[in-house]
């Protein structure tokens, strides 16, 4: 049975609505309070209750204890500059001394006060004595130290103005206590600088550079500032929103220092002590979001870790910059401060926050030399924060070599080199506006939607304070162009079953999603006010964006003469091969002649003979195909698709007039071969133009055949997605097999080889060897194989960057010839038949003997040039090479041998009774890869 505390309560003031009994308490700031315990479990003693327990002071995760009390009540206090509208306290009581991770039996507890600016301090250094009395100068680095109440954990916006020579203090130091006196509205067109901060133990700290274009060109100009919180500025204890009255900067330039923050980096510089310092924790929101898709489950969002790479467009707060040595990528010692601070900020008060490194170098050097040196620099800031304690998951770190200077050109000082060389330190807050998750995914039309899990956890709307429109557990859902019905969640952890699909394919549509993107998206508003609040019903922005991508192949097939299967990834279609008006009109025309012919001369009806032979065999040698296929049974190995849509079918017209053209094309070929050759074919042609060809014209006469081409080949674009991402493929397979090949053939009988048959006509005699055939068989070619494969990433395709939009691709060429060569022995058969009379009144004994043989053997030889890309570790391209391959199959062969001795008909002795044919290997075959031969390196 359990015991220990069940549940702990207080005494003292707070305030009422703007605490949740029994689970969150907002305190009046400054004043005690007394927490005791007011529940125990049943299997606690008397005396156990009697005794001390352990309070525990923890921060909001309940992940870090802050103080340990034994008594046996907590006073407690929260101070003003602590209060703040979103940094909790957890309370808890123990027996044991350990906070208890199953149950929560505290309580959260947070301090609230008016919002107060409590004073300024202008300063040379970080945490300096203030400086205002001294006249700063344009280019100097000053710093800010501001220190509050009630807004500890916000993110003020922190303005800087001019004070007007024509509005001077004289004139307006009767009306700054004025509280409807609002300084905008004389010096709206002096503000010259606006930078974010945060507000980190009730002080704002952050620094910035004075620019020489804020002057006007007075003596002295004098600037002070204004502090917001959302849309309301932040007074004094005097009702003033104008502080930090006065900066002075003399009328005088500076060299800008190179190792301070520079203008566009709006984000705060100190974190401050930590110890006491609790994490921030809204009531309203949401802490992971997950996806399944394919059976894998994809966490989408989880507070502070990168799950994909953030979109450059996203709204990015930086941190601070730090600069590095010339062709160093090591920590320099006055960077180390800045990382600390980091560091602090990072894993104190913003622990679920994401952080962007981005590296860079000066303009000297190669790319490559400083790509690779922007990538250790990253590298070397990413090590440092993640041994100080920073969650290696919270980190993307990129290089960008010489890529992204803030100074260019041909005369640079040292000086901005320095600024050039440096790491830019980033993080991303998903507040109102921040740009929708979006994830992307291959998915089928609506008929055969997939089914898919959509995980919520850690969903609360308690304490929700967005106006004018709550945060509430219905989520809107878009599926497409309409509303879908609602998600409602729950409180806490939601699991919800969700039907995925895309746009039934069309080509219009396809094409767009191909080179331009998805037009079909299902949209979820899972705001909050944490994260994604934004969800105004005229600017309502979606927290959750699944595009998907049709689950479809746009394919091309071509052929001529080849029949063999040759598909995209063996997916069979039809192909359009022929017309049967087609087929008609020919005969037609055909017919029409023959009425002529007796009145043509021969040459003329010779000539019409070989064009109408060669149409019929000719135009059912080319085919065609273009298709849809899609929704397929597996997404990842596309195979089995549900559905087919067939182009060369729908548009028969067009096909046809495809296919004239092909005809038309060889037609044309073949009739200046018949022209050249008159009619006598390819050899003629040879033989009359080509003396080059003299030996292959013999070869024509000794029984040689040219075997013609062969080809086919397949294009492809589809989709491919790895986990949120998708890539655009294009694929293009080509073969050719023979491109142009020769082939032998010859049979003969054992008789017609007299050298043979006379040594052998008197032991086997005439009829064995007129019935037993050798036959000789060579086939040469020549072969191409050619197939490419681009992958286009996710971004837009546009025909003016198609190769430089290319994110990766593979290829391979192939080229070479080969030559199969094989002899058999059939035939052979020997029977010799002898009547034995052993007693003249008993039947005489027949003995038969039979003898059989066919041997079949052969092999083939080839050789090949490979052309393609060679890859390093991480699949990045390194270069091109060729690589030459023999192969050898070997010599293989069938036999088939029998003896078989017969008495009166009945099989005495047989040792083939199966009739079977055994293989045998003569010579073993071999493959044998050359050395790579590199074109170009990369």
């Amino acid at each position: 049975m359990a015991k220990g505390v069940k549940a702990i309560s207080f005494s003292g003031s707070y305030y009422p609505d703007m605490t949740v009994p029994g689970k969150r308490v907002t305190l009046v700031g400054d004043k005690e309070v007394t927490f005791v315990v007011v529940d125990w479990y049943l299997g606690t003693t008397a005396e156990e209750k009697k005794k001390p327990v352990t309070w525990l002071i923890q921060d909001s995760k309940r992940q870090k204890v802050i103080t340990k009390t034994v008594s046996s009540a907590r006073k407690f206090t929260i101070p003003k500059h602590l209060c703040g509208g979103s940094h909790y306290f957890y309370v808890e009581a123990s027996f044991s001394g350990n906070p208890d991770k199953q149950n929560t039996t505290g309580l959260f507890v947070k301090g609230h006060c008016t919002p107060l600016i409590v004073n300024t301090k202008w300063s040379l250094k970080l945490g300096g004595a203030d400086n205002r009395s001294r006249q700063f100068s344009f280019g100097e680095n000053v710093f800010l130290g501001v220190s509050t109440q009630g807004i500890n954990g916000s993110f003020v916006t922190v303005e800087v103005y001019r004070m007007n020579s024509e509005v001077t203090f004289e004139k307006i130091k009767n009306r700054i206590t004025d509280k409807n006196y609002d300084a905008t509205a004389d010096d709206v067109l002096a503000k010259v600088f606006q930078k974010q901060a945060w507000v980190i133990n009730g002080q704002i700290n952050t620094d910035f550079t004075i620019q020489r274009t804020w002057g006007k060109g007075e003596d002295v100009t004098q600037f002070y500032i204004k502090i917001k919180d959302g849309k309301n500025y932040i007074k004094d204890d005097r009702g003033n929103i104008i502080h930090g009255r006065f900066l002075k900067v003399q009328n005088k330039t500076v060299p800008v220092k190179t190792n301070i923050t520079t203008l566009n980096n709006n984000a705060p510089v100190k974190v401050g002590q930590t110890d006491k310092k609790v994490d921030s924790i809204s009531t309203c929101k949401f802490q992971i979001i997950k996806f399944s898709e394919r059976n894998k489950l994809v966490e989408l969002f989880n507070e502070g870790q990168f799950i994909n790479k953030m979109d450059p467009s996203s709204k990015f707060y930086t941190i601070r910059n730090i600069n590095y040595d010339y062709d160093k990528s090591n920590i320099r010692a006055d960077a180390k401060p800045v990382l600390a601070e980091v560091v602090q900020f990072l894993t104190k008060l913003m622990p679920y926050v994401p952080v962007e490194l981005g590296s860079h170098t000066d303009s000297r050097g190669t790319d490559q030399y400083n790509m690779a040196l922007s990538k250790r620099r990253a590298q070397s800031v990413v090590d440092y924060l993640v041994k100080n304690g920073v969650d290696e998951r919270r980190i993307h770190a990129k290089g960008y070599g010489k890529t992204m200077p803030l100074h260019s050109g041909n005369n640079l000082t040292e000086g901005m080199h320095e600024q050039n060389r440096r790491t830019t330190i980033k993080f991303l807050i998903s507040d109102k506006d921040a740009l929708p998750i979006e994830y992307s995914l291959i998915a089928p039309d609506i008929n055969h939607a997939k089914a898919s899990a959509l995980i919520i956890n850690g969903v609360s709307r308690k304490g929700c304070y967005h106006k004018p429109e709550k945060h509430t557990l219905p989520v809107r859902v878009i599926s497409g162009y309409t509303n879908g019905s609602p998600i409602t969640l729950k409180e806490g952890n939601n699991s919800i079953n969700y039907k995925v699909y895309s746009n039934e394919p069309k080509l219009g549509d396809f094409l767009h999603s191909f080179f331009l993107g998805s037009r079909f998206a299902h949209q979820f508003f899972i705001n909050s006010c944490a994260y994604y609040s934004k969800m105004d019903k005229k600017e309502a922005k979606p927290t959750l964006v699944l595009n998907t991508y049709p689950d479809a192949v746009l394919t091309q097939n071509l052929r001529m003469s080849y029949k063999e299967p040759f598909f995209w990834n063996d997916v069979p279609v039809s192909l359009v091969d022929n017309f049967e008006w087609l087929d008609e009109t020919v005969d037609s025309v055909k017919k029409s002649i023959t009425n002529l012919k007796e009145f043509s001369p021969k040459e003329v009806n010779e000539l019409s003979d070989t064009i109408f032979e060669f149409l019929q065999e000719e135009t059912h040698k080319f085919a065609l195909g273009v298709h849809f296929i899609y929704n397929f049974g597996d997404i990842e190995k596309r195979k089995s698709p549900a559905s087919t849509i067939d182009f060369t079918r729908d548009y028969r017209y067009l096909t046809a007039i495809a296919l004239i053209i092909m005809y038309i094309i060889e037609i044309a070929i073949i009739l200046l071969i018949i022209w050249f050759t008159r009619g006598k074919g390819a050899f003629g042609r040879i033989r009359k133009h080509r003396k080059f060809f003299k030996t292959i014209d013999k070869m024509g006469d000794w029984g040689f055949e040219i075997v013609y081409p062969k080809m086919a080949e397949n294009r492809s674009m589809y989709f491919e997605s790895t986990l949120g991402k998708i890539s655009r493929v294009v694929e293009i397979n080509s073969k050719a097999d023979p491109l142009l090949g020769i082939s032998y053939k010859k049979e003969v009988s054992l008789l017609e080889i007299e050298k043979v048959a006379a040594k052998l006509k008197k032991v086997l005699g005439e009829d064995v060897l007129k019935d037993t055939k050798l036959k000789f068989e060579f086939e040469g070619k020549i072969f191409a194989q050619f197939k490419v494969r681009a992958n286009f990433g996710s971004k837009k395709i546009y025909v003016r960057d198609f190769i430089s939009n290319l994110n990766s691709g593979e290829g391979k060429f192939t080229a070479g010839m080969g030559i199969a060569a094989g002899v058999s022995l059939t035939g052979f058969e020997i029977t010799r038949e002898k009547t034995i009379h052993w007693v003249p009144i008993f039947e005489p004994t027949k003995i038969k003997l039979e003898a059989k043989l066919d041997v079949d053997l052969g092999g083939y030889i080839s050789y090949s040039r490979n052309y393609q890309f060679d890859y390093n570790s991480k699949q990045e391209p390194t270069g091109i090479y060729y690589q030459d391959v023999i192969f050898f199959s070997g010599l293989h062969g069938k036999v088939f041998q029998k003896i078989e001795i017969q008495k009166n008909g009945k099989v005495l002795k047989s040792t083939n009774p199966q009739n079977k044919t055994n293989n045998f290997t003569l010579i073993e075959g071999d493959t044998y890869y050359m050395d790579k031969v590199y074109i170009f390196k990369i």
